[in-house]
């Protein structure tokens, strides 16, 4: 009788928090803010400029696209900004985490934000994504992390994906250059996805270890 009794209050509790998630998930994207801000007035005024001499090239395959990002990397010496929706630690990722790695190590400052949800699905616990985030030069952060306290949060996703590296300054790489990138000079015996020496490199750890958070 006990075990019915409060089996029925965690039903009306849940029945409440699904009410409150719909209602939430309606009522609080209705108010729209208006673009302003210096950043805003800065686009505007590049909207009224005569067209620029900036090109873009088309890449139709992933393995291509992984390298051309790869060697980009490789060849920033000041700064690099990378923004993704989804980013694990499979063999791309790991490619990906290890060149931006080894740009830290050269003293470029390395800004990474991963969109929340796919962050807390499969980099939370990731023992590579934790030693790029130990470098000195390294900024990492999710953005909008899983909040169960605001739910319509959870369709508030950061769908950006770019890579800039030297932003301002004119760089090209031609398609002879575009290979995966020399190992990290700490890391050079490591695997072919340096994944264990990254992880051997991290200083002792004090806790659980948590990204930025960059909400909304």
């Amino acid at each position: 009788m006990k075990q019915k009794h409060i089996l029925k209050w965690l039903g009306i509790a849940l029945g409440v928090y699904l009410l409150y998630g719909v209602l939430t998930a309606i009522l609080v994207p209705l108010p729209q803010k208006e673009a302003a801000g210096e950043l805003w007035s800065q686009y505007e005024a590049r909207l009224s400029e005569d067209a620029s001499q900036e090109r873009v090239r088309s890449i139709e395959d992933t393995d291509s696209a992984l390298l051309w990002r790869l060697q980009l990397i490789e060849s920033a010496e000041r700064e690099v900004i990378f923004s993704t929706f989804d980013l694990r630690a499979d063999g791309s990722g790991q490619d990906l985490m290890a060149a931006l790695y080894g740009a830290a190590q050269r003293g470029v400052r390395v800004r990474v934000i991963v969109d929340g949800l796919n962050g807390f699905l499969h980099l939370q616990n990731s023992g590579v994504l934790r030693a790029l985030a130990a470098e000195e030069n390294v900024e990492v952060r999710f953005y909008d992390p899983i909040d169960l306290l605001r739910p319509w949060k959870l369709n508030y996703r950061l769908h950006d994906k770019y890579l800039i590296a030297d932003a301002g300054r004119s760089r090209r790489i031609k398609p002879s250059q575009a290979r995966r990138p020399r190992r990290p000079t700490r890391c050079r015996s490591a695997t072919r996805r340096y994944a264990r020496c990254m992880e051997k490199s991290l200083p002792p750890s004090t806790g659980r270890w948590r990204p930025r958070r960059s909400r909304m």
